[in-house]
This record gives C-alpha cells, sequence and structure tokens, in this order.
C-alpha cells in the first residue's frame, strides 16, 4: 500500500484547493460528531470523489453511487472494497467527481444556503405567536 497512499501531514488550509485536486479519493472515516461534512463538500467542489462514513451529516452530503460511496462506519473491509472499486475505475472516479461538483454547487453554493435560510426563518414568523 506504500507505493500508493501518501500521508502529507499539516497543510494550510488556504492550500486546499491545490490538494484537492491531486487526490484520487477523499475519504470521510469519522464516526462521533459529524453534523455536516465541510471537507467532503470541499472535495466534492474540487470534482474529487468521496468515500465516506454512514453516518451523521456524511450522507447528506455525499450522494452513494451519485458522487461518492458510503460506507458503514467501522467497517475497514467495506472501506477498502470501497477505495479498491474506485481506484480501479478512473472513469467512475471522473463521473462521480463531475457529478459532486454540480450538486455541491446546486445543494450548498450561497445561493441554496440562503434560500433554505430564509424560508426556516419564514417558517418559524409564521409559527410564531406575536
Amino acid at each position: 500500500m506504500a507505493d500508493r497512499l501518501r500521508f502529507l501531514g499539516e497543510w494550510p488550509y488556504a492550500a486546499m484547493p491545490e490538494l484537492y485536486p491531486a487526490a484520487d479519493v477523499v475519504l470521510g472515516t469519522s464516526f462521533v460528531n459529524e453534523t455536516f461534512g465541510i471537507a467532503l463538500c470541499e472535495a466534492l467542489a474540487c470534482e474529487r470523489p468521496v468515500v465516506a462514513s454512514d453516518f451523521g451529516g456524511f450522507r447528506e452530503v455525499v450522494r452513494d453511487g451519485e458522487t461518492g460511496v458510503l460506507v458503514p462506519p467501522w467497517d475497514p473491509a467495506a472501506l477498502a472494497a470501497a477505495i479498491d472499486a474506485l481506484l480501479a475505475d478512473p472513469a467512475r472516479r471522473r463521473c462521480y467527481g463531475a457529478a459532486g461538483r454540480r450538486d455541491v454547487a446546486a445543494r450548498f453554493g450561497w445561493d441554496a444556503v440562503v434560500a433554505r435560510v430564509l424560508a426556516a426563518y419564514a417558517d418559524a414568523l409564521d409559527g410564531a405567536k406575536v
């Protein structure tokens, strides 16, 4: 595995737009306190496919079989199989990456986020007693 995996250590946040495109696959393997997956959004925005734990907010970000693969948390065999499958299929990686960029822009771009926040405020105000 040493010839296929490289640990780069800590990098400044500003360098991430250069680092994500260098990855064949981006992993999100957390299983604790993940209310969202901003790093996964960033990877998808850089057209990188994602393999992530089917956990918490990761399921909101990764569309299994469309933008990446969700695997059961604490299942190293499933994680390894998903990584191997994507590494063996460059066309699938490109497809997931392109779909990920479109999906993240549509669902998590500022226009979409602002619209959801305003709708939540409107719903809250409709239910509020004045």
